[in-house]
């Protein structure tokens, strides 16, 4: 599944994708969800007290059941229902 390539789309992925990972507001990572059916979440940023991080990007597989947009967390296989998000097939 690939989402359509605009910015209200993104956003709405932002926000279905960012309660999944606990927090207000999420960053992705390389990749483009218009072309390709991944996309990586990235880690919060280090604070100003931390000089590295070994958080890794979390990465969401989408797909489609049905009609139904779907992202599955890579590793817990958790689903995620985006009900908000515009996608079609590959």
């Amino acid at each position: 599944m690939l989402i359509d390539a605009d910015a209200a789309t993104l956003d709405a992925l932002r926000a279905e994708l960012a309660p999944a990972m606990n927090r207000a507001n999420i960053e992705f990572g390389a990749g483009d969800p218009t072309v390709s059916p991944s996309v990586a979440v990235l880690p919060p940023k280090p604070s100003a007290l931390e000089t590295q991080s070994v958080a890794m990007p979390t990465l969401f597989n989408l797909y489609m059941k049905g009609a139904t947009c779907i992202a599955i967390r890579e590793g817990s296989e958790e689903e995620i229902i985006l009900q908000n998000v515009a996608c079609r097939p590959l």
